[in-house]
């Protein structure tokens, strides 16, 4: 008697989109961090279907069987390739497929019958936890089935032999992970280029930052005595850092790999200067995981300078702006609950965008500077502190003509 279970319609199985894949052996490898289980003879010749070394996982298994073996697996990845394994794949057989989401569904049961052609592959049944299950192949009463030990039920593979019987399934291998994981990190992140290679360059502007004037206020002290003049403010500072990845992966990075790597503007304590000054881009140890970030804060900026008696001074406030898109990798490390952990390599775009909050520099200038100035319209006020954050103030030009002491006409 034959026993095939169809779980999803024909129809369904003809629309999926997937591309046939070309399996390196040595991705069948069995990694320390799973178990090798299997049944069947030792017939024909070896067959892969495994992708653990990039970080991708099969999530489904269509079958077809006759009378007397499974004849072809389709096996697929959750990077959208497959592999055909057995007899040459055909439409309108008998046919059965299960398909689960490796990150949240597990393979729940494996039960085979080496009760094919000369102890081939005769049946397999197949269940996962989200409901799957099919049962291809023969049914020969009274054999008893070998039930699997399928650790966790995470398939990280599969592999075996075919072709020795009739182009049929002469044996059949799986990778299971032994454990479920754990948590996931990010070892030996890299920058491409490296951050030193991008402080090297010449210019702010080559190494992605830009010095920015957010305001200006002159100062004109007619007074015979010494007056403070200075500028105040809030600004609001911002970082977005975003990572992607140039191979989906099963393991993508929304789950957070965590890594201690940061890169940011310069801190507070190294900012200054004024629109000429050169900055470079800081790194750090700081712990942050591959989700990627976005956050803002809002601080104040002062600035003040005595202005001599006869004289002038301009106060700026500037801020610091930076953009990086460049290339990232690194050992992705899935870490599991029996400490064991599985490393494979990945990498991608690494793009981040900051604003760092702002300061003051408050210099001398000459008196025919300010008086320039206020001539075109900029912000000449008598020396005192203003409040740039708060509501506007009037400048001196607002409240009427004054006497010019440079002695130049207007």
């Amino acid at each position: 008697m034959v026993s095939l279970r169809l779980l999803l319609a024909s129809a369904l199985l003809g629309a999926t989109s997937l591309v046939s894949a070309q399996i390196d052996w040595t991705e069948c490898d069995v990694p320390d961090f799973t178990g090798l289980v299997g049944d069947g003879n030792g017939g024909g010749g070896g067959w892969c279907a495994s992708k653990w070394k990039q970080g991708i996982l099969i999530n489904s298994i269509r079958a077809q069987a006759d009378s007397l073996s499974l004849r072809g697996l389709r096996i697929g990845f959750t990077d959208n390739t497959y592999v055909d394994v057995g007899a040459p794949w055909s439409t309108g057989g008998r046919e059965g497929e299960i398909r689960w989401d490796p990150l949240n569904d597990r393979i729940k049961s494996v039960e085979t019958w080496a009760t094919g052609w000369v102890g081939g592959m005769g049946r397999l049944i197949m269940e996962t936890t989200n409901d799957g299950r099919f049962d291809a192949g023969n049914d020969h009463s009274g054999s008893m089935g070998n039930r699997l030990n399928i650790g966790s039920g995470m398939l990280i593979g599969m592999r075996g032999r075919h072709g020795g019987t009739e182009g049929a399934i002469d044996n059949l291998e799986f990778m299971f992970a032994n454990s479920n994981p754990r948590e996931y990190r990010l070892d030996s992140m890299t920058l491409t280029p490296s951050i030193d290679e991008i402080n090297q360059r010449e210019s702010n502007g080559e190494r992605g930052l830009k010095v920015e004037s957010l305001n200006v206020v002159h100062f004109i002290n007619r007074t015979p005595g010494e007056m403070t003049a200075g500028i105040t403010g809030t600004r609001e500072e911002s970082e977005s850092t975003e990572y992607s990845q140039s191979v989906s992966t099963t393991f993508g990075l929304s789950l957070g790999f965590e890594m201690s790597y940061s890169v940011g503007l310069p801190g507070a304590a190294t900012l200054g200067g004024t629109i000429s000054s050169s900055f470079s881009w800081e790194q750090s140890t700081q712990k942050t995981d591959t989700r990627g970030s976005s956050h803002s804060t809002t601080s104040g900026y002062s600035g003040e300078i005595t202005v001599e008696p006869n004289t002038a001074a301009r106060c700026t406030a500037f801020s610091l702006s930076g953009e990086l898109d460049i290339k990232w990798s690194g050992t992705n490390v899935v870490v599991f609950e029996d400490d064991s952990e599985w490393h494979y390599q990945s990498g991608g775009d690494y793009n981040t965008v900051s604003t760092s909050q702002a300061w003051v520099t408050c210099e001398p200038e000459e008196l025919t500077e300010a008086e320039d100035a206020e001539a075109n319209g900029a912000r000449v006020e008598d020396p005192r502190t203003v409040d740039l954050g708060g509501p506007a103030l009037p400048s001196r030009r607002q409240m009427g003509p004054v006497k010019r002491l440079s002695g130049k006409k207007n």
